[in-house]
């Protein structure tokens, strides 16, 4: 494809995530495709929650936060590497209680599994303590959940009291 005709397609088709930017043959070539995820995929926390804000995160976003988080941000791109599609939403109980649910789906389990870990490593930093698969007290307010399946990872962390 000349590169004329590839800039005047960018104008035609815009990049729909940020998977496109970083990953631009796979833009060009159309290689990849996964459909938005809609936001019943998320599963309120709490019993009565609703949702109050949803919104993708894209894998751009993901490496940036891990890349912030643990050493270096060549391990947050190695992290986010296989990124397919995921969706994040806050949700609120009604007595006020905010817990954040964030599900993203990967090009592989492999991938998965390496964010999942990766997910667990950043989440120990603020909280100095190892987080477990299901929901975890790190704090008599606190709770966050990881948990990986197949080629899914979802993680929760209640952000208010």
């Amino acid at each position: 494809m000349k590169k004329a005709s590839v800039e005047s397609d960018a104008f035609k088709r815009s990049p729909k995530t940020s998977r496109e930017v970083l990953h631009p043959e796979q833009y060009i070539t159309r290689a990849f495709v996964a459909p938005e995820f809609k936001d019943d995929v998320l599963e309120s926390p709490k019993e009565g929650a609703r949702p109050i804000f949803t919104d993708t995160v894209g894998e751009f976003i993901a490496s940036a936060m891990l890349g912030a988080t643990l050493s270096s941000q060549t391990r947050g791109e190695e992290c986010a590497s296989g990124w397919k599609r995921d969706r994040i939403g806050v949700f609120e109980s009604d007595k006020g209680t905010r817990t954040v649910s964030w599900v993203s789906e990967w090009d592989s389990s492999g991938e998965a599994q390496e964010f999942y870990e990766c997910s667990r490593e950043m989440l120990k930093v603020p909280y100095q303590r190892d987080v477990h698969e299901t929901l975890t007290a790190v704090s008599p307010t606190k709770k966050m959940k990881v948990a990986v399946k197949d080629r899914m990872v979802v993680v929760g962390v209640e952000v208010s009291p």
